[in-house]
């Protein structure tokens, strides 16, 4: 035992193991670690016989592995899920695992619970099960191991292409970059945005611009290299880091005012969506509708119903035109009607203002053609007939992503970990969006008009941070 390390670093604080009861002890339960996420560093304590973990954000059991002579593990108030991590814990006599998710299934399933401690009665159950079934999660855990290769095969091929095109020329329409990897504009646009954190290049507009080649060609073999040998994408380093970082800065690099101006514009407009009709082209029937951000629709049956007869019966008559020739924007009471059209459909976005980002243009024609492709023949054969069309409102909503104006939530512990400005993660923090009831952009605007943020390019990049990685949802 004399030979073993005695410590352990949690976010440059140095935690000393201690005899107690003439038991070798490591307590990580003090305020100031910063909520532990994941048990790392421990598997060279191997005399270790007690491990207080109480109190932290842990979630899946591992690193346990080599710490065989372990009799007491206290985990409780934690955010563990699932039983498993403990196979190798032949030793185990004190297990508490009270206020985790997990706890009342475990107490039923292996051997209950002390009422008042919240100690298993019999840990050996729950170390036993987790032997039994560990082959299993060994497999699955291969398999995925396979998924991630394959797919990093996939993303190389893709980041390849990418490169070959832009080794051609400094500047390149977006469109024609999709079009020749044969993947849609949205999900370039989401490809465009992972990128951007490791590889030098701006987007303007429907424009992908490369500063200076030597240096993007540069990074992208960087980034070859870090997967071939084996390395976590640098983009996501710091990610599975304990330490709650309170610089401000986010993980996703600087961004240039052009690029920001374009993710505000974005952003508006998916505020600004109110209604989305999907007319057939022919006979002006309509397909399917979505309704965004209106409160009380039934008060407003007039209103929709007539705006409803008027575009189905507008859509026959433009039909005789050419579409090059037909409008694509008018105003109708306080409404902007944005128009687009396809082989078989034609698509009325209604907006409080009239949508000025290319993104979102690019969703709409994304949308036209995934709605073509998936209904192909009931829109040629379109006889009036709805009920194929009934349950796909899930299309317009994932490819618009106008669904954030209804009211969001946040989730308060994924806000710990972000990397996002101190003054914004302050604000969410302690205002009354514990709530879990407010509307994004009513959140913009209060944190420009505050002395949360030095800048207002701060606010929208971080916004885009909090909502692409899901700290921020609809609230349901």
């Amino acid at each position: 035992m004399n030979n073993s390390p005695k410590q352990v670093e949690y976010n440059g604080k140095v935690f000393e193991t201690e005899l107690k009861k003439k038991l070798l002890t490591l307590s990580l339960i003090e305020e100031d670690i910063g909520d532990i996420t994941d048990i790392i560093g421990l598997d060279k304590l191997t005399d270790l016989q007690v491990l207080r973990l109480q109190y932290n954000n842990i979630s899946v059991i591992k690193g346990l592995e080599k710490l065989t002579k372990l009799q007491v593990l206290e985990l409780q108030s934690n955010k563990i899920k699932v039983i498993q991590g403990f196979e190798n814990l032949t030793e185990l006599k004190q297990l508490n695992l009270w206020e985790n998710p997990v706890y009342e299934m475990a107490k039923k399933k292996f051997g209950g619970a002390n009422y008042f401690t919240g100690e298993f009665k019999k840990p050996k159950l729950l170390v036993k099960y987790c032997q039994d079934i560990a082959p299993s999660i060994q497999k699955i855990q291969k398999d995925e191991a396979k998924k991630y290769v394959q797919k990093k095969i996939e993303e190389k091929k893709m980041l390849e292409k990418f490169k070959e095109i832009l080794e051609m020329t400094k500047e390149v329409k977006r469109d024609e970059v999709a079009k020749s990897l044969g993947i849609s504009s949205r999900e370039l646009f989401e490809k465009l945005l992972k990128w951007k954190k490791s590889l030098p290049f701006i987007l303007k507009g429907n424009l992908i611009i490369v500063p200076d080649m030597k240096d993007f060609i540069g990074k992208v073999d960087q980034q070859f290299d870090s997967w071939d040998n084996g390395e976590e994408d640098p983009s996501k380093k710091d990610m599975n880091n304990n330490k709650i970082s309170g610089n401000g800065k986010n993980n996703g690099g600087d961004i240039s005012q052009e690029e920001m101006e374009e993710y505000k514009k974005l952003l508006e407009d998916e505020q600004k969506i109110r209604m989305v009709f999907v007319i057939h082209k022919t006979s002006g029937g309509m397909l399917l509708n979505q309704f965004y951000g209106l409160e009380d629709i039934d008060d407003k049956s007039d209103l929709i119903t007539g705006f409803l007869t008027t575009v189905s019966q507008w859509g026959k008559e433009v039909h005789s035109s050419s579409d090059d020739d037909a409008l694509s924007l008018l105003s109708w009471r306080n409404f902007h009607i944005h128009l687009e059209r396809g082989s078989h459909i034609m698509l009325a976005i209604v907006c409080d203002d009239p949508l000025t980002s290319q993104e979102m243009h690019d969703r709409i024609l994304n949308l036209i053609e995934q709605f073509e492709v998936k209904f192909q023949k009931e829109l040629q054969r379109f006889t009036g007939n709805v009920k194929p069309f009934e349950d796909s409102v899930s299309i317009i909503d994932e490819t618009l992503a106008a669904v954030h104006q209804f009211p969001c939530k946040i989730d308060l512990d994924k806000l710990k970990k972000a990397k996002i400005s101190a003054g914004i993660k302050q604000f969410f923090t302690t205002q009354s969006y514990k709530k879990n009831n407010f509307l994004i952009m009513d959140a913009i605007q209060k944190l420009i008009a505050g002395n949360n943020v030095p800048s207002e390019i701060e606010v929208y990049r971080d916004i885009y941070y909090l909502l692409d990685n899901q700290i921020i949802s609809r609230y349901k």
